[in-house]
């Protein structure tokens, strides 16, 4: 099993809702029925035995504004192939593997097949549960491979049992690093790879509204702004990048920024960010034009556009 290691963690504990179904080697079964030493399903090792069952739990009232702890909700057949077979709630720092690489679910989020929202949940209460192996690894969860529990810093601590586990092992001394099973890109080539399939599924048969957006900052090295549709705001879109009639590249406009967030903007992922090649850097600012795929209105400049633009030596 190749491992990733990361210096610091996500903010949030990775979790699976109760009644989430996975692949046991008594057939499939309720997370919340799993116990510690029961054989599981794992993609790199076969049949394994849970070392470790975390559990939070919070009141609705408590995560209603609270998107860290709000469940993404993966509608069935939203990943490709018909996966996950059933509908899928897993916390929003959870990580689902896409193809050969990990996406946090908040990043799958597209406001279409791959929701955000208290509204799905039939509970009183949000409880989640999360199965540590030996090691990280991805289990079957209503079919669809999904990662086990990845210890670091401050990590174990969040789930709410974490006296019982240290009862149980007193010696216990916390890694200073996450290892990770498979590669988990947050931005560039492997994540919008993985990312393009999804979000071509999830706009069959949508009605595109209006492109609305500005180019922010432009350099010598980079273009940034943000872009969304207005009919489906949450649904990341594809840019083309034209300097005259030369097509530079394609970006997704999926960066998480705070003003957009705090402006209601989507669900405040609707940044990009472009780095020129280093062959085209004295692209001069008129021959710029970002358009979104299959669109004819390019994005225009904010007001207040940062413009660092210097003559090729």
């Amino acid at each position: 099993m190749s491992t990733n290691t990361l210096s610091s963690s996500t903010t949030n504990a990775t979790c699976y809702l109760r009644g989430t179904n996975i692949v046991t080697a008594q057939g499939e079964m309720a997370i919340e029925a799993i116990k510690i030493g029961d054989l599981v399903a794992t993609r790199s090792a076969g049949l394994h035995p849970v070392r470790w069952v975390g559990r939070q739990s919070f009141s609705n009232r408590f995560v209603r504004n609270n998107h860290t702890k709000i469940p993404v909700h993966i509608r069935a057949g939203a990943l490709g192939a018909g996966l996950p077979t059933r509908a899928l709630f897993v916390s929003p720092g959870h990580s689902v593997l896409i193809g050969e690489v990990l996406i946090l679910a908040r990043q799958l989020v597209n406001g279409v097949t791959i929701t955000q929202d208290l509204a799905s949940v039939q509970a009183e209460s949000i409880e989640y549960y999360q199965l540590e192996l030996d090691g990280h690894d991805c289990i079957l969860a209503e079919g669809t491979w999904s990662e086990t529990f990845a210890d670091g810093p401050g990590l174990r601590e969040q789930f709410h049992n974490m006296a019982d586990y240290l009862a149980e092992h007193p010696d216990y001394i916390e890694p200073q690093q996450v290892t990770l099973c498979a590669p988990r890109p947050q931005a560039g080539p492997l994540f919008e790879q993985a990312l393009l399939p999804l979000l071509a599924l999830a706009g069959e048969g949508l009605e595109r509204g209006p492109l609305e957006g500005w180019i922010d900052d432009i350099s010598n090295e980079h273009i940034a702004g943000w872009a969304i549709d207005s009919s489906h705001p949450e649904l990341p879109i594809q840019l083309l990048i034209w300097a005259g009639e030369t097509l530079l590249g394609t970006v997704l406009a999926c960066e998480r920024r705070g003003d957009l967030e705090n402006a209601g903007i989507g669900n405040g992922r609707a940044g990009f960010h472009f780095t020129l090649p280093l062959a085209l850097r004295d692209v001069a600012q008129a021959g710029l034009r970002i358009l979104r795929a299959g669109g004819t209105t390019p994005l225009p400049l904010a007001d207040n556009c940062r413009t660092r633009l210097e003559p090729a030596a």
